[in-house]
């Protein structure tokens, strides 16, 4: 009888594991990394330089920032401050010249500069090879902006890099979305969204691009809408990846909205 109760304990707990990692998952609280890739230092000047791809939230295109050249200002008014000479501009089009400043002076560097278009662009290092920041058009509200290092290799373990790529999901309600993992590492990462037509909501096809946050249980969570939380976690079912997830407060029917993200070679066409 002993025998038994302690191995129905046992199968409980087992059961229940992965209902347990699913909420513990929302509460963690990801510590910006100082560096990616070993041997590379915040506190150094060459991990700035090469080309970067800059993800707006929102249906924007990509921006593309070409980081030439990091150096002292002469004369130096202050030690912490560097000028930093690029190119920028929307991925695809013609580049223009950038100037800007890095200010080490804070415990994590701040490029600042000024676009052609008068938009002014703040972002703080989360890493080597990550900056996240704020995109201020001259005309308009302020944009949560991300800038991924594209040179060289990430350094990130097998299971985020499972989570790269296209997946395609049927909600519970029977919209069929899109998710591609465009970029990703530790704590981040930058995702671009699609949703097909859905008549029984009036739904037209669109997608836009979010900058998610990863959690230790390779969990990715967004915001849509101002007031969406979707989060998706990744598992496996007889060797079978897939995400499973919600979005919460979404509703259909009086009830929850799920949903289950199967690989896909597929992705609606963006710009």
């Amino acid at each position: 009888m002993k025998k038994i109760l302690i191995y129905s304990v046992f199968l409980v707990v087992f059961l229940a594991l992965p209902c347990l990692a699913q909420e513990t998952g929302k509460f963690l609280n990801p510590a910006p990394q100082t560096a990616e890739n070993k041997g590379e230092s915040l506190n150094a000047t060459e991990w700035l330089i090469g080309s970067w791809t800059g993800v707006l939230k929102g249906k924007y295109p990509t921006r593309t920032l070409e980081i030439k050249e990091v150096k002292k200002r002469e004369p130096a008014s202050d030690e912490k401050v560097f000028e930093v000479k690029g190119l920028y501009g929307i991925t695809g089009s013609k580049l223009t010249q950038a100037t800007m400043e890095i200010n080490f002076a804070e415990k994590t560097p701040r490029l600042t500069f000024i676009t052609s278009a008068k938009s002014q662009i703040v972002m703080t290092a989360t890493n080597t090879r990550r900056m996240d920041g704020i995109f201020t058009p001259a005309k308009g509200k302020p944009i949560e902006f991300r800038l991924w290092k594209m040179d060289g290799a990430p350094t990130i373990s097998p299971a985020l890099a499972s989570l790269l790529g296209t997946w395609t999901g049927t909600w519970t309600s029977g919209l069929i979305t899109h998710m591609r993992v465009d970029f990703i590492d530790a704590t981040g990462a930058s995702i671009t969204y699609a949703w097909e037509d859905f008549a029984p909501m009036n739904g037209r096809a669109s997608w836009e691009r979010h900058n998610a946050k990863v959690f230790e249980d390779n969990t990715i969570e967004f915001f849509r809408g101002g007031q969406y939380t979707h989060r998706y976690k990744l598992s496996t079912f007889f060797g079978k990846e897939y995400l499973g997830g919600d979005c919460d407060p979404c509703r259909w029917n009086g009830g929850p909205q799920t949903v289950t993200w199967f690989r896909s070679t597929t992705f609606p066409e963006t710009k």
